[in-house]
């Protein structure tokens, strides 16, 4: 694909430099914000914008009242209408999804779309960064080459390997800008992302504001609730995530920004999903902290691209940013496959399909050609859509694969992961790390029920072991926030190393019914010998002298209450045996105890 520079000043925006965008053409823009969308709403033809998400699209609806935004509840007779409408410059805005509602619109209106409009494809990264768990986003795909006029455009494309491309002309139209638009970002490499986020955020009391990014609703609502800032927090996420969170409780959520008086509107923590990762203008009065966040145990799909994601994220913000923090772990663990590793098992994958295709084509009856096309759905290489529905390579999901790959192979370490975010140009970083007693890798462990129960208790003892060692050195929030943490996840561990000990967990055999009942009997023993209720006891009982079982039950119980004892069980007759030497006797029926000496205290 040929290039074509295009410099761009400090202050300019696009409009300033280009009159249109030009067809057939892959606009990389370089820097967010600089107006690309802008300019086609303005430009003097009908338009067809394709965003990724609906909030991009609700945003621009305020400020172009005149465009048609398409998405869920939008209908294809409100489409047609608009077509047929008054406005001499038709500008529709729509997701892949509601693509196809446009497309039936404009065969009711008897117009020729790909004939007499642009088509032009924002954020275009996104048809390969997202097409693995997202297909339809390539839905308009199948139609976008048929139009006579087209373009894609985005601040960090990644380049289709489409021959379409070739086939159809395509250059790109590389926007150069003549200053340093870098801005500084600071990478905090951890063993334990959230418990370095917590130390961040307190650190972070006198910022206007903070927007967290992080791709993981269960994650963000951990967070929120260990931190204790769900009344200053608000979440930012898809329609279906929404619900969830509203279904637990959270109130403060949403899957669109509160736009007033041209600025949104947001609290004092904001937290936001992939949804909002791009195209969204986030227009404030001021410059938030911004704060990225992966974790790869719990989430690994919250692994952050250096070249797209980070620099899509920064350039949310119109206005500019305080600070930009990435607070990440890495994993060695994390197995990748080479570039050329990942062509060649592609290349052999595609072949194994077309042998199995060619198998039903050449099928001669109905149960043939059915137990093959079986065979068929069931590959993971159709399965995960890296054939169309045609059966022809789908090449946003080749380059997806790809994709994947060389983010796992970033996050590996921290030198790859700073070298891709000095690589993208668009940072100037910084590096730091700090480290906790108690990881993420070794939260994974304890939660993994595929490992043996006697491993992950034993790793959850040396845990606390490791902290109680380190106490002295690390910070005194860290260390309640931690035991805190392992106390909520494991309380009938925590408090067994507490009481009986681990050698006596182990003892018996890491079996919750028989640890509860040893950490009961523990705790009655302890609570029973304190001093005062020894000499209570005293005072209760007399040496050398027979006691009903049922009176000794009725005054030791007397003695408990009046202490204000919360027990596990009501007292015994052997109870006494804690404050005396004792025997039991038995006259018939009745029942009793011999007392002796008082034990000593």
């Amino acid at each position: 694909m040929t290039e074509k520079e295009i410099k761009l000043n400090n202050g300019q925006r696009l409009s300033d430099v280009m009159d249109e965008i030009q067809p057939n053409t892959i606009l990389y823009k370089t820097v967010c914000g600089i107006g690309a969308t802008t300019l086609e709403l303005e430009t003097e033809r009908n338009s067809i914008i394709i965003e990724p998400n609906v909030p991009v699209i609700k945003g621009k609806e305020q400020k172009y009242p005149s465009m048609l935004g398409v998405y869920e509840g939008v209908s294809t007779q409100d489409i047609e209408d608009y077509i047929k409408g008054g406005e001499e410059h038709k500008k529709i805005m729509t997701t892949p999804e509601s693509f196809p509602k446009i497309k039936r619109a404009m065969i009711n209106a008897e117009t020729n779309m790909y004939q007499t409009y642009f088509l032009l494809y924002d954020e275009c990264d996104r048809l390969i960064s997202d097409v693995n768990y997202r297909s339809t986003v390539t839905l308009p795909t199948k139609d976008f080459f048929k139009f006579r006029s087209k373009a894609m455009v985005s601040a960090t494309p990644i380049l289709p390997s489409d021959p379409r491309f070739a086939d159809s002309g395509f250059e790109m139209d590389r926007i150069v800008p003549t200053y340093d638009y870098r801005q500084g970002i600071e990478i905090i490499q951890t063993n334990n992302v959230k418990t370095v986020f917590r130390t961040t955020l307190k650190g972070l009391d006198d910022a206007d504001m903070v927007c967290v990014f992080y791709n993981s609703t269960a994650g963000i609502e951990n967070i929120i609730t260990s931190t204790g800032i769900r009344d200053d927090s608000y979440v930012y996420c898809s329609t279906e995530s929404m619900e969830k969170l509203k279904s637990h409780g959270f109130e403060n959520v949403s899957d669109t920004l509160t736009v007033t008086d041209g600025y949104a509107r947001l609290e004092k923590y904001n937290f936001f999903t992939s949804r909002f990762y791009s195209a969204v203008d986030i227009e404030l009065e001021y410059k938030p902290v911004v704060i990225l966040l992966t974790e790869l145990y719990s989430a690994p799909h919250t692994m952050i691209d250096p070249e797209t994601e980070a620099i899509q994220i920064a350039g949310r913000f119109r206005n500019g940013t305080d600070r930009i923090i990435h607070i990440t772990n890495t994993a060695t663990s994390l197995s990748y496959e080479s570039r050329e590793q990942l062509r060649e098992r592609l290349q052999e994958e595609h072949q194994g399909y077309l042998k199995l295709d060619k198998l039903y084509k050449e099928a001669r009856t109905a149960g043939e050609k059915e137990i093959t096309e079986q065979a068929i759905s069931r590959t993971d290489y159709v399965g995960q859509g890296f054939v169309d529905g045609n059966g022809n390579i789908n090449y946003f999901r080749h380059n997806n694969a790809y994709l994947d790959e060389r983010l796992k192979m970033l996050y590996t370490h921290p030198a790859r992961l700073y070298r891709a975010y000095e690589k993208s140009g668009a940072f100037t970083v910084y590096s730091e790390a700090e480290f906790a007693v108690y990881t993420d890798e070794e939260r994974r462990k304890l939660k993994d029920t595929n490992t043996g129960k006697a491993e992950r208790i034993g790793l959850l003892f040396n845990i606390i072991s490791k902290a109680e060692k380190s106490r002295s050195n690390v910070d005194w929030l860290y260390y309640k926030q931690l035991m805190d943490e392992l106390r909520n996840d494991y309380a009938l561990y925590m408090e067994a190393f507490g009481t009986i000990g681990y050698a006596k967990v182990k003892e018996l055999n890491f079996v919750d019914s028989d640890i509860k009942t040893a950490v009961n009997d523990f705790k009655y023993r302890r609570d029973t010998t304190r001093p005062e209720i020894k000499d209570a006891a005293y005072k209760a009982f007399s040496e050398n002298t027979v006691y009903k079982t049922s009176d000794i039950k009725v005054k030791l119980k007397g003695i408990y209450d009046n202490a204000g004892l919360n027990l596990h069980r009501k007292p015994q007759g052997q109870d006494i045996c804690q404050y005396f030497e004792a025997t039991e006797k038995r006259n018939g029926n009745a029942r009793g105890w011999q007392l002796g000496k008082k034990l000593e205290k």
